[in-house]
């Protein structure tokens, strides 16, 4: 007899470049008399349900092979630079990430056009990257004055 278990993938630095917490998405089977841990992350998901519009559109962005992954998706670290992409020098030079939360809803693929959005608030922003009307992403990031 096995067991279905759901686990989720969350990308979370506490501090740039020192602490980066992970854990993982997706439905996986297994033995029912396996051993299981505890879960290495404590802290809560957020729950990424942020409206967008248009006027919250960055740029557009076409997948290419250099952003491929060996199984034929757009990699999960290049979301991420698509995201720092809609950030200026300006604001790295004046702001401290705190947190970053990625949510993986989708795969996307060579030479799919992927629509950015960001939506600014007063110590966050949120993130949506779009293929048509397909959800790719979602990701949050806080911030604090230097």
């Amino acid at each position: 007899m096995k067991r279905e278990y759901r686990k989720e993938y969350k990308i979370s630095y506490t501090e740039v470049d020192q602490n980066l917490k992970l854990g993982l998405v997706e439905a996986m089977t297994l033995p029912q008399d396996m051993e299981t841990e505890e879960n290495v992350i404590q802290d809560s998901y957020s729950k990424l349900n942020e409206t967008f519009s248009e006027d919250d559109f960055v740029y557009e962005q076409k997948v290419y092979v250099t952003d491929i992954d060996y199984s034929r998706h757009t990699n999960n670290v290049v979301y991420v630079r698509y995201i720092v992409n809609t950030l200026s020098c300006e604001f790295l030079d004046n702001n401290q990430i705190t947190d970053f939360e990625i949510h993986y809803i989708n795969e996307s693929r060579e030479g799919e056009i992927l629509r950015i959005y960001k939506k600014e608030k007063e110590s966050s922003m949120e993130f949506l990257i779009k293929e048509g009307e397909r959800e790719i992403i979602r990701a949050s990031l806080d911030y604090s004055k230097k």
